[in-house]
């Protein structure tokens, strides 16, 4: 988590923004919540069952719905078959 504060702090547009997280039990730890403040973010939590709400829930959905479906029956991989729909999936302009 330090490292990924360390990389949002670079940019000074970003205090005071909320980090939006699932109700995961390490993410309601007293020790999460202080990094996160001490930094000058602030935490907020999805409801329970939101995958809507999750971008990396709806990335998955998408890199799911990519996937071919047959069996792997040549020296093609499972990791290079998720690999080649993680690159199939189109994400949109910011």
């Amino acid at each position: 988590m330090n490292e990924l504060l360390d990389i949002i702090d670079l940019d000074k547009n970003l205090k005071g923004s909320y980090f939006a997280m699932d109700s995961f039990t390490i993410h309601k730890s007293y020790p999460m919540i202080r990094k996160i403040e001490c930094r000058g973010y602030r935490v907020m939590y999805l409801p329970l069952y939101s995958p809507e709400l999750n971008a990396i829930e709806n990335f998955w959905a998408l890199v799911k719905s990519k996937m071919k479906r047959e069996n792997l029956v040549t020296e093609e991989t499972l990791s290079q078959r998720i690999a080649d729909a993680c690159n199939n999936v189109r994400l949109l302009p910011r």
